[in-house]
């Protein structure tokens, strides 16, 4: 009887699976998109295409300098690689999350990628078909058939939210023992890192049910306190954003509701000695844009951004006070500090912003900027800093995170007519330079080579803030190679401390991590 309630439950679902899928060729044919498959969109070709091979090998190849002694611990990055072939549109925020990670310590390294294994791409791999609609999807009066299909495939049981859909494609953390893959739409799935740089999915945080909304990609983690803060924000789920923290051993402390006017992108956050910083910038999501313009349903509206002041330890948005400032967008912070009564931010903003075309116009660029605020007065000032130069991904040592900071190191970004954003280096800031210029240092990948974010790894006993290493991953553009690269932080030199040949090409991605020799150590079984 068992046998044949599961032979019915899987005829069930392959006839489901059927309906659904030929329902979805069906429009993706009256919309013409059939034609966005693999090598027309240019976040599916050059050193944007994914690789489809999950590689573990040791004993890299350094092909110049040496990797140094004192550098031992692990290089994380993510970013978005889809599994099966993309159907219809597509997005550079779509793409299942492959982690890239480079073990690396006595002057050896070793390299391991992987999928990460969220319960979208599991369902997908059963279906056999991207089932779940994708941000790309979302353009045109079609959309709204990709809606409806993607409703009659939960109906009919071929695709489930109840575990999430994120991607896990976008940022890392480390906290409580756990290497954290993050996508702002989901929760975060937890990795491990073994000693041998072989990298698993080891569950989907769910905080013991404690929250319930979605999970920003960019928490903050007080590196004196041990804990997590984090918010939260959906277009959907009023009232639009929430707030939290985690102890130090990854427990809830608190998480409310922080409502919001609108639904709007909320990507990043910033952390002071005191307060936490939430930014309501005008990127609204509105349906109206995506039927009657074909574009993705965000519009940048003609209104401030607003920066929300919360207290660490609010028991309620009751707490919060919302300054204005000026209409930018921001993906991207770099630094907060309070000194007094006055809040200082840095982050990373655009004067004109489209989530189709990335590079549209100069407004477009981003530059780092800074925000003051003012709290006792209720006033804010903004600037962007002098000599700034088109970039984003700002890091600053992670040690410093919510305290003051003199450095941070920003992806040096050159704008070209396919409207893809290319990475050529890195531009080190000093951000106590005052009215003078406060660019500190330029590093240039040189040739065809293009990078993306930098993570800043200290340099063991060095009693400078900059004393230390740039590591991130360089492709060459023309030969499709692949290396981890060691800047030295101190002199923003662009003759490399080491470079490192990867075994198979890294796509270009997001955001990267540094984890160190003691936290890897530290992980939980």
């Amino acid at each position: 009887m068992g046998a044949q309630s599961k032979q019915r439950r899987t005829l069930g679902y392959r006839l489901a699976n059927s309906v659904v899928h030929s329902f979805t060729k069906l429009i993706r044919l009256i919309d013409g998109s059939g034609r966005k498959l693999y090598g027309w969109d240019p976040y599916l070709m050059g050193h944007w295409e994914p690789v489809h091979t999950e590689v573990h090998a040791q004993d890299l190849e350094v092909v110049e300098g040496e990797l140094p002694a004192d550098l031992a611990g692990a290089f994380v990055r993510t970013g978005p690689n889809p599994k099966l072939t993309p159907e219809g549109g597509y997005h550079l925020f779509d793409g299942d999350g492959m982690i890239h990670a480079v073990r690396i310590g006595g002057g050896k390294a070793a390299y391991c990628n992987r999928w990460v294994q969220t319960a979208r791409l599991a369902q997908e791999e059963k279906a056999g078909w991207p089932v779940a609609v994708k941000i790309g999807d979302y353009r045109g009066l079609v959309s709204l058939a990709y809606m409806l299909a993607s409703k009659l495939a939960r109906v009919l049981g071929v695709l489930s939210s109840k575990e999430g859909l994120g991607t896990a494609n976008t940022a890392l953390a480390y906290h409580a023992g756990r290497v954290l893959a993050l996508h702002e739409g989901d929760l975060p799935y937890g990795l491990r890192i073994a000693c041998n740089g072989l990298v698993e999915t080891v569950e989907r945080a769910t905080y013991d049910g404690k929250i319930t909304h979605p999970f920003t990609a960019h928490p903050k983690v007080d590196a004196q306190t041990g804990e997590l803060f984090y918010f939260g924000y959906s277009i959907e789920q009023k009232p639009h954003c929430w707030y939290g923290w985690l102890d130090a051993s990854g427990r809830v402390v608190r998480d409310f509701p922080v409502p919001l006017g609108e639904p709007i992108m909320m990507h990043d956050m910033a952390l002071t000695q005191n307060h936490v910083l939430l930014l309501d910038v005008p990127l609204v999501f509105d349906p109206k844009v995506m039927v009657q313009k074909g574009q993705l349903p965000f519009e940048f509206k003609d209104r401030p951004a607003r920066i929300g002041v919360l207290p660490r330890y609010a028991k309620s948005a009751d707490e919060i006070r919302w300054f204005s400032t000026e209409r930018f967008m921001c993906f991207h912070t770099a630094a907060a500090w309070e000194e007094g009564s006055t809040i200082r931010l840095y982050l990373c903003t655009m004067k004109s912003f489209s989530l189709d075309n990335f590079t549209a116009s100069e407004d477009a660029e981003p530059h780092l900027s800074e925000v003051v605020l003012d709290l006792e007065a209720g006033t804010t000032t903004y600037r962007r800093l002098p000599g700034a130069r088109p970039g984003d991904f700002p890091v600053i040592p992670a040690q410093l995170t919510g305290r003051p900071a003199r450095y941070t190191y920003v992806a040096t970004m050159e704008a070209n007519d396919t409207g893809v954003p290319a990475f050529i280096g890195i531009t080190k800031y000093d951000l106590q330079a005052g009215a003078g210029s406060a660019v500190a240092g330029q590093i240039l990948h040189g040739g065809s080579r293009l990078g993306g974010e930098a993570f800043f790894v200290p340099r063991p006993g060095s009693a400078a803030e900059d004393g230390g290493y740039l590591v991130t991953i360089v492709t060459d553009e023309q030969s499709l190679q692949s290396e981890l690269v060691v800047y030295d932080a101190a002199s923003m030199s662009s003759q490399p401390v080491a470079r490192v040949r990867m075994p198979q090409r890294v796509p270009s991605g997001f955001h990267c991590t540094w984890v160190r020799q003691d936290q890897l150590a530290a992980q939980l079984p």
